[in-house]
């Protein structure tokens, strides 16, 4: 499947540049005073890695309870 947002530079795709909305971002509260925190990761990754099929059965991996597809680490311990 296609990325929904094939632009590779994100400040592009949206006018603005990418430390400006994460300002933008960390000025947001709740009314009970709770911030936000932006961490930025501009590294960029290799595709195609594979994982060993040791480390990737399921006893390996831990899935994000929301997200489980989008997020998850693997821990090989």
């Amino acid at each position: 499947m296609p990325p929904k947002y094939p632009c590779k530079r994100i400040d592009l795709l949206f006018g603005i540049t990418i430390t400006i909305r994460a300002e933008r971002i960390e000025a947001t509260s709740t009314k009970k005073g709770l911030t936000v925190i932006v961490r930025l990761n501009l590294n960029q990754y290799q595709k195609g890695i594979t994982v060993d099929a040791r480390i990737s059965s399921s006893k390996y991996i831990q899935y994000h309870p929301k997200i489980p597809k989008l997020n998850y680490r693997i821990n090989p311990n």
